[in-house]
């Protein structure tokens, strides 16, 4: 599981790369609405039933991928933090809304950046111990350095 969104952080951080190339690197495409709807892909890796590959508007570029945690997957924001590194905490919007943490990760020369958000449940006391609920992978734009 770990070393699957490594590698799909790694994948997004490419310059030129499709939203139907990101599916098949995923998985088996099994839902492709069409005008620029979420693509639902069954991923190779079965800790994630169901990944949806979400359109940069206007592009045939992926924006980000949001990843379904099988039932019987266990994550934590420790585990993260063993293959991502350190996180930052977002701000919650609404008192009951989940907690998200943010993880950046960077490819050396890549043209994209990779930010892994992490949503947990907002009742967890520990944070390094709380228990993963969602998962997104965004493609972020390098932004040139000052």
């Amino acid at each position: 599981m770990l070393e699957t969104l490594k590698n799909t952080c790694q994948f997004l951080s490419q310059e030129r790369i499709t939203v139907q190339e990101t599916a098949n690197y995923l998985g088996k495409l099994i839902k492709a609405p069409g005008d620029e709807m979420p693509l639902e892909v069954q991923p190779n890796d079965s800790s994630f039933p169901l990944a949806r590959i979400v359109f940069q508007t206007g592009t045939n570029s992926p924006a980000h991928v949001e990843f379904v945690l099988a039932k019987s997957s266990k994550l934590t924001i420790a585990d993260l933090k063993s293959i991502f590194g350190d996180y930052k905490t977002l701000p919650r919007i609404h008192w009951n809304s989940p907690l998200k943490v943010m993880f950046e990760s960077d490819t050396p020369q890549a043209a994209f950046t990779c930010t892994l958000i992490a949503e947990v449940e907002p009742t967890e006391q520990d944070i390094n111990n709380a228990t993963v609920t969602g998962l997104t992978l965004r493609r972020d734009v390098r932004l040139p350095e000052n």
